[in-house]
């Protein structure tokens, strides 16, 4: 789902201008965004937190060149997922859902994904 198909379904249902529901949607992103950059912590009870994590300077190694590669530690933005959402998202599971979960080694795997 993207944020166009969000915008007709929230539109749909409140009876609203699909304008008037993308300022509010672009206002609510806008705020989310802005709140993380200066720091801060958003949390939408029910639904999940977003936040701003550090990640820690790092040496990568690229297996093309041999090269080692330092990597500076940089602010990056995370989402974590409420209880209720997680329960939600669990909760949801069905047939097809579960024929889908894969067995076996990373190696029996990678096979059959080739095969297919």
């Amino acid at each position: 789902m993207n944020k166009e198909e969000i915008v007709e379904i929230i539109a749909a249902k409140h009876g609203i201008s699909k304008a008037k529901t993308r300022k509010i949607l672009r206002t609510f992103l806008g705020t989310v965004q802005d709140t993380v950059v200066r720091g801060e912590r958003v949390t939408l009870t029910g639904f999940g937190s977003f936040v701003a994590q550090l990640t820690e300077p790092r040496i990568w190694f690229n297996p093309k060149t041999s090269e080692k590669v330092h990597i500076e530690a940089k602010r990056r933005p995370k989402f974590f997922a409420s209880g209720a959402f997680l329960t939600a998202v669990d909760s949801a599971n069905t047939a097809a859902d579960e024929e889908q979960v894969y067995s076996g080694t990373p190696d029996e795997r990678l096979d059959e994904f080739m095969e297919n």
